[in-house]
C-alpha cells in the first residue's frame, strides 16, 4: 500500500506541542489500521513549501530520523512542478502544492485535525499524496519578509530576524547619539529664534483639546499617536506580503488592530497621569519612524515612530505607569497567542504578532523606549516582567515563524 506511516508523522507534529497520542483522536478503526499499516516506500518526492514553518521543519527531520527511506528521496521546493507521490511539507498558506491538491476536485481527500496539526491524505487512482502542517497551515498567513529580506542575499534566511534587529537597534542607538550632537550644535550655534523653532517641543500646560475629568485629551498628541501605529501597521504588514491585492487586506487589518493597540496602550499611560499628576506626552520621531519601515522591509519589525515625554522626567512614578501599560500588553498578547493556538486566525494573528512586538520594544531600557523608565522605578519589576516577554519574543518570532 503506497503513502507512509502516518501515524509517526502525526505523532511527530504534535510532539513540539502535546504529549497525547494523536492517532485516539481517529474514531474510524479502518482509517486507523490502513494509515498504521502503510510506509513511505513509494512516495517519489518530499515537498517542502517555500514558507513552510520551524515546526514543520522540526517535524520533517524528526519523521526522517526514524525513516531513513524518506533523506533518500529528492527534495524538491513547491515552485517545481512535482508529478508522482508527494510528501508535501506545509498547509496551503506555506505549501503552493498543497493549496493545488485542495483546490483539485479529482481528489479524494481525508483530512485528519489533530492538537497539533492537520494531515490530508490525497488520493486519485494510483496517486497518493500526503499533506502535513501545523495548525497556523490553514489559518494564518505565512511569514514572507524573511524571503523577500535583501538580506537572504548574504546571510542564511534563519538568521535575517535576529540581524534585521540587530541593525534597527543599532541605528536607532546611533539616531539618539546623533540626535543629542545635532542639539549640543544647535546650542552652541543658533540664535534663540532659529533654536526656539528647531528644538524638540516642550510640554505646555495649555493644550489644544479637552478633558474628560482629569484626563488630558490633546489632538495633537492622539494625532501623533494614530500616525504611529500607521507607521507600525506598513511595517508589520510587510511581515506577510503575499500579493498586492492581499497586501491592500492586511493593512487595512494591521491598521484597525494597531490603531486598538496604541489606542489602548496610550489611554492606560494617560489615566495613570491623571491619578499621580502626571504630565507627559507620545511625541512624534521622524527617524524612529523611517527604521521602523526599514527593518519591516529587512526581515523582522523593530522600532517605533514616537517615544514618550515629561514635564517631570525624573519622577520614578512614570516607570510605574509605563510598566502597567506594559503589563497589560503583554497579557494581551498571550490572551491572542493562546486563540490563535487553539482556533488560528488571521486576526488573532495580527493581535499577538502586534501586541507582543509593542510589549517587547516597551521593554528595552535605553531612548528612546519606555523600558529605562521602568527599570529606574524598579530594577525588580522590570527583570520580572522583562524575562517572560523575551522567552516569548525570542521563542514566536525569533526562532519558530
Amino acid at each position: 500500500m503506497v503513502g507512509g506511516k502516518l501515524v509517526l508523522l502525526l505523532i511527530l507534529i504534535a510532539i513540539p506541542l502535546v504529549s497525547a497520542d494523536p492517532i485516539s483522536e481517529l474514531s474510524d478503526e479502518e482509517s486507523k489500521a490502513r494509515l498504521e499499516t502503510s510506509n513511505f516506500q513509494n512516495i517519489d518526492f518530499v515537498v517542502v513549501g517555500k514558507y513552510a514553518s520551524r515546526i514543520e521543519l522540526f517535524a520533517l527531520d524528526r519523521l526522517e530520523e526514524r525513516n531513513p527511506v524518506l533523506k533518500s528521496k529528492p527534495h524538491v521546493s513547491d515552485d517545481e512542478n512535482s508529478t508522482g507521490n508527494l510528501l508535501l511539507v506545509g498547509g496551503p498558506w506555506q505549501n503552493q502544492l498543497t493549496s493545488n491538491s485542495i483546490d483539485d476536485n479529482s481528489f479524494l481527500r481525508e483530512s485528519i485535525n489533530i492538537s497539533a496539526g492537520h494531515v490530508d491524505y490525497f488520493r486519485k487512482d494510483s496517486r497518493i499524496i500526503i499533506s502535513f502542517s501545523d495548525r497556523q497551515g490553514f489559518s494564518n498567513l505565512p511569514r514572507t519578509n524573511v524571503y523577500n529580506s535583501p538580506l537572504g542575499k548574504f546571510i542564511p534566511f534563519s538568521l535575517i530576524p535576529f540581524v534585521a534587529a540587530f541593525i534597527a537597534f543599532t541605528l536607532l542607538w546611533f539616531g539618539k547619539f546623533f540626535g543629542d550632537l545635532f542639539n549640543d550644535i544647535l546650542n552652541n550655534s543658533f540664535s534663540k529664534g532659529i533654536l526656539k523653532f528647531l528644538k524638540k517641543k516642550e510640554l505646555q500646560n495649555e493644550f489644544k483639546g479637552f478633558r474628560i475629568f482629569k484626563l488630558r485629551v490633546k489632538y495633537r498628541e492622539w494625532s501623533v499617536i494614530m500616525i504611529s501605529a500607521v507607521v507600525f501597521a506598513l511595517a508589520i504588514s510587510y511581515t506577510y506580503y503575499l500579493s498586492i491585492p492581499a497586501m491592500f487586506l492586511i493593512i487595512v487589518l494591521n491598521l484597525l488592530v494597531n490603531v486598538f493597540l496604541y489606542a489602548f496602550k496610550n489611554f492606560i499611560r494617560l489615566l495613570m497621569d491623571a491619578k499621580f499628576e502626571l504630565h507627559t506626552e507620545y511625541s512624534l520621531w521622524p527617524f524612529g519612524a523611517f527604521v521602523t519601515l526599514l527593518s519591516g522591509f529587512l526581515g523582522n519589525t523593530f522600532g517605533v515612530a514616537g517615544y514618550t515625554i515629561s514635564d517631570k522626567s525624573d519622577r520614578p512614578i512614570q516607570g510605574l505607569a509605563e510598566f502597567l501599560s506594559t503589563a497589560a500588553l503583554f497579557l494581551l498578547s498571550l490572551v491572542f497567542l493562546y486563540l490563535n493556538l487553539t482556533s488560528p486566525s488571521v486576526f488573532n494573528q495580527m493581535v499577538f504578532a502586534s501586541s507582543l512586538t509593542g510589549a517587547f520594544l516597551s521593554m528595552l531600557p535605553i531612548f528612546p523606549f519606555e523600558g529605562k523608565k521602568i527599570y529606574s522605578w524598579s530594577g525588580s519589576s522590570w527583570w520580572i516582567l522583562f524575562i517572560p516577554i523575551t522567552i516569548v519574543y525570542v521563542l514566536m518570532t525569533l526562532l519558530l515563524w
